[in-house]
């Protein structure tokens, strides 16, 4: 269970490259960093792991052929309808042909016909020029946890700005919207990539008697900034490594330094 909470391989990922694949005629890149691009995601297996290039390549990628599919359709309605969504079976039924109400790939922008393979081709050219821009580094260089961040905020310090630095728990996660170790994308504007939402809790319960289990959550034991609990739990979360659960005659045996007992108030009589 611990094994599948921490699987970041992107099912949605496989399927769309798949159709990206049977694309006719085949994409073709115009630039040399958009062909080394496709070559890598082609050989991908749709892991979103946090050290490797692909995830950042494949969502840019995404988010700019989105827009060249659908803007020129919805006009007005593109920043809602597409900017601010995946989009995922969507744009998976377009590249498949599945969808037959127009020609979605068309820009209707232009004089000449485009294909999906035309418009996959230079959203990825456009995708790559604009991921070189923001980081100054090559397309091997790239890696997904340098924009796929979490931020866990604490209220309300977070608020200012001066204190935010010391009181935030950021850090580079793998996963995405579609992987079980969830990383859902933000979709904002300044940050497109950054995560929205992840796994507030994570449990292995061992049913048996005795048996105990282990879990994590992605800030630590304390809220008080500065408790040296305050975020004890966040590089642990974010490696999925889950910490032994302890009943009270283990903890004891243990030696812990605290242990917390909430006694009930006995009920007193109204005067």
């Amino acid at each position: 269970m611990q094994k599948i909470q921490a699987d970041v391989v992107s099912l949605a990922a496989r399927e769309q490259l798949a159709a990206m694949r049977a694309l006719q005629p085949p994409l073709a890149p115009q630039t040399a960093a958009g062909q080394l691009a496709l070559a890598r995601l082609l050989a991908w297996d749709g892991a979103m792991r946090a050290d490797a290039p692909e995830p950042l390549l494949w969502h840019a990628w995404l988010r700019r052929l989105r827009l060249r599919i659908f803007a020129d359709d919805l006009g007005d309605l593109a920043d809602e309808m597409v900017a601010a969504n995946e989009r995922t079976l969507a744009t998976l039924n377009v590249l498949r042909g599945a969808t037959h109400a127009r020609d979605w790939c068309d820009d209707r922008t232009t004089e000449r016909i485009e294909t999906c393979s035309d418009m996959a081709a230079t959203a990825l050219d456009e995708a790559v020029t604009e991921l070189a821009q923001q980081s100054g580094r090559d397309v091997s260089g790239l890696r997904w946890g340098d924009a796929h961040q979490v931020r866990n905020e604490h209220r309300p310090l977070s608020n200012v700005a001066l204190l935010r630095p010391w009181v935030e728990l950021a850090g580079a996660v793998p996963g995405d919207t579609f992987t079980i170790n969830v990383g859902q994308l933000s979709l904002a504007k300044d940050a497109p990539y950054a995560t929205r939402h992840a796994a507030s809790l994570r449990a292995v319960y061992d049913l048996a008697p005795g048996g105990g289990g282990a879990w994590n959550f992605p800030t630590g034991q304390d809220g008080h900034p500065l408790s040296d609990h305050y975020g004890d739990l966040f590089a642990a979360w974010r490696r999925v490594e889950l910490t032994p659960m302890q009943w009270q005659s283990q903890a004891q045996e243990s030696h812990l330094g605290l242990l917390l007992q909430l006694v009930p108030k006995r009920a007193t009589s109204p005067p």
